[in-house]
């Protein structure tokens, strides 16, 4: 909408909207943007806050000539009296003057007379920016009795650019709750006990966790770049690339497990490769679209750190048996070797691996790791019960 005011010019204008946006991407910015209102409409203070209509907490707040303790005064007392607030909650768009909108019961008041008048705001105008539910953010401008009542290219100005900040607030916060669970869901794959690299159909690498990456940087005969992952031999690459192939190019693909060994210290690293076709729903800071699979890597040197075999009774409601094999099982262990540890015959075992199958409505040993290891149990360490 054009601006038709007498005293800002069309570049000021969009040089002010512009402002806006870029607050849209760094919320720090809105102090920039209250000063620039007050500047632009004369008036002595201004601010932005967020805020809970019913609650009354205070949330974000940007103020350009307000002293601090008239913020932490509102914040503990008058905003649960504030009738600014009231005459607006339910009018997205309208904007409110004193000097036009108000009663003289306003200016009786205790929110008048002890907080609006020894700040020497005699002029108020403003209105409601967004609301969502009971939270709502609004903005308001002041000026004192000397410089008058607010004319009506201010009140242009500020209705003008409104809608602009609603939309700046809700992309700001739509761009907070995507940083927010991409930061979670970084965070929750950085706590797995397995080395956990996501990688497009080619192999690529789009994701590598914490663990992964110390991993990788203890064993130097795995090397990953933007090609992609080369394992020691050849052949092993080549197998490696053909599993990630196949699980991202057949739909109900079954994920398998390489075995390789490092050529230096004779150590086996176990590389479980499965189908990433739920990827989009991980909220990662990254292009999740070009995400087909998921590499867990475990090496000899790691395979005793198991998952915690009383969150696996919980969770599962396993045996302590089978709770010991499951742990077993996604540390990297085979079934023989499992058997030989525990002094337990293979018979015993599988015994106990169809009764984990069955809990769990899985079929196979790797829709059984796979599942454990993608879930809570995966996330809970055995000092943190």
């Amino acid at each position: 909408m054009p601006l038709r005011s007498q005293t800002v010019s069309l570049e000021t204008y969009n040089s002010l909207v512009a402002s806006i946006y870029d607050a849209a991407i760094d919320e720090s910015l809105w102090i920039n943007v209250t000063e620039d209102i007050a500047r632009l409409t004369d008036s002595k203070s201004a601010l932005m806050r967020m805020q809970n209509y019913n609650t009354h907490d205070v949330g974000a707040c940007f103020t350009y000539g307000i002293d601090p303790e008239y913020k932490r005064l509102y914040s503990e007392y008058y905003a649960q009296i504030d009738p600014l607030v009231s005459a607006v909650f339910d009018k997205p768009g309208y904007i409110l003057q004193t000097g036009v909108d108000t009663s003289v019961t306003y200016r009786k008041s205790e929110f008048y007379n002890d907080y609006i008048v020894p700040q020497g705001n005699e002029h108020v105008m403003g209105g409601m920016i967004v609301r969502s539910g009971s939270n709502i953010g609004v903005i308001g401008i002041h000026r004192c009795a000397k410089q008058g009542i607010f004319e009506v290219q201010e009140y242009k100005l500020l209705k003008n650019v409104m809608p602009h900040m609603n939309r700046a607030f809700n992309i700001n916060k739509h761009l907070m709750e995507s940083r927010n669970q991409a930061t979670a869901a970084g965070n929750i794959l950085d706590r797995m006990m397995m080395g956990v690299v996501l990688v497009d159909q080619l192999g690529r690498p789009q994701y590598i966790n914490s663990q992964a990456e110390s991993v990788l940087s203890k064993y130097p005969c795995i090397k990953y770049s933007q090609p992609g992952i080369q394992l020691p031999k050849v052949s092993d690459t080549h197998a490696l690339q053909s599993l990630i192939r196949r699980v991202s190019s057949t739909d109900g693909a079954r994920g398998d497990i390489l075995f390789i060994t490092n050529p230096v210290t004779q150590e086996t690293i176990k590389i479980i490769v499965l189908p990433m076709s739920e990827a989009r729903s991980l909220g990662l800071d990254i292009n999740m679209t070009s995400v087909t699979a998921a590499l867990f890597i475990e090496t000899d040197g790691t395979s005793d750190t198991k998952l915690s075999e009383k969150v696996l009774m919980d969770i599962y409601k396993l045996t302590h048996a089978e709770a010991r094999l499951a742990a077993s099982l996604t540390s990297g262990q085979t079934l023989e070797k499992i058997a030989e540890s525990f002094n337990l015959s293979l018979q015993t075992l599988r015994s106990q691996l169809k009764s984990c199958f069955r809990k769990t409505d899985t079929k196979r040993q790797s829709e059984l790791v796979k599942l454990i290891i993608s879930g809570p149990a995966a996330l809970i360490r055995d000092e943190e019960l």
